[in-house]
């Protein structure tokens, strides 16, 4: 049998040791990280993480190597080593509620790990009592702005969800909120925010999150959610989120979620920032959420009183199922 050239060059083989020990090095912080939070720092659980890590190594060392020598073809070894080191999404949902960003992502996608953050602890009980919220999803009790500054991991999608009508955290709409965001980010990662209240009108208050939004990230686009009054923003540092887009859509399988990527690629919108800031300084995001609430009332006012007009008051009756 022919040897193949790679094998006689033992620069190859150190190299791969080298990258190999690495990332195994990288596992091992990123374990710690991730068990933190739960079961802290302590020695006991590195040890653990350790010998879990050391068994794992010495078994993969004895399978592989009596592997290698009956059949010494790099293809093999580098397949492998791809396999191992397939990408795992991690994201971040800071507002989880009930969990529905969280549900339907690990309904869909099996290669994601997903980190829900609510500050109140009763709804992340409902959240598994009534609406399915899978329960290997780690949901942290805590404020979603204050975790961004206890923690030192970083995402491919962050998720904020925060925003509740006129209930807006003036903490997580300003500009230093969502300089936060961006350097938890991986390169090339995504912010998505629910935006709670469409509104068209100049100077309200998804105006302003956007344009906030913008002093940070320079490409954003937006799409209506139809059906109801949200709109969903994102934003990247960036160029090739559509191109990512589409690449994602002609990949996939699943034909709901194709449909799904289908209609928000259609309704996408480029977002161009003007100059409308909210800062830690000023954010009076609930004057601007009464605002949208008013003009909302209004609107539905004005359909009635012109019901009442044409129709008078048996017409308006009708209308309101009396």
């Amino acid at each position: 049998m022919e040897q193949r050239k790679i094998l006689t060059n033992k620069w190859y083989l150190y190299l791969t040791e080298f990258f190999a020990g690495m990332s195994v090095m990288a596992v091992e912080l990123g374990a710690s990280r991730l068990l933190a939070p739960y079961f802290s720092s302590s020695q006991i659980v590195w040890t653990i993480i350790i010998g879990t890590i050391m068994i794992a190594m010495a078994l993969g060392n004895l399978y592989g190597g009596r592997k290698a020598d009956l059949d010494p073809n790099p293809d093999k070894l580098y397949g492998r080593i791809i396999i191992a080191a397939i990408w795992i999404a991690a994201i971040l949902v800071l507002g989880n509620g009930s969990g529905t960003f969280a549900t339907q992502c690990r309904r869909y996608y099996d290669d994601v790990y997903i980190t829900g953050v609510e500050i109140d602890e009763k709804i992340t009980e409902l959240a598994s009592e009534y609406f399915e919220f899978p329960e290997e999803v780690p949901v942290i009790t805590y404020d979603g702005r204050a975790y961004l500054n206890a923690i030192e991991d970083t995402y491919d999608v962050i998720m904020v969800d925060a925003y509740q009508d006129i209930t807006i955290p003036f903490q997580m709409s300003s500009r230093e909120f969502f300089q936060l965001v961006e350097d938890y980010l991986n390169p090339g990662g995504v912010m998505v925010v629910n935006l709670n209240m469409r509104s068209d009108k100049a100077g309200n208050i998804n105006a302003y999150l956007a344009d906030t939004i913008g002093s940070v990230f320079p490409y954003i686009e937006t799409a209506d959610v139809i059906g109801s009054t949200n709109r969903i923003l994102f934003a990247s540092n960036h160029e090739d989120m559509d191109a990512r887009l589409d690449e994602a859509l002609s990949r996939e399988t699943d034909a709901d979620l194709r449909v799904m990527f289908g209609k928000v690629a259609e309704g996408l919108t480029v977002y161009e920032a003007g100059d409308l800031l909210l800062t830690d300084d000023k954010a009076p995001v609930e004057l601007l959420g009464m605002q949208v609430i008013d003009d909302l009332i209004a609107d539905e006012v004005y359909y009635y009183k012109s019901v009442y007009e044409q129709q008078g008051l048996d017409g308006l009756l009708q209308q309101l199922n009396f």
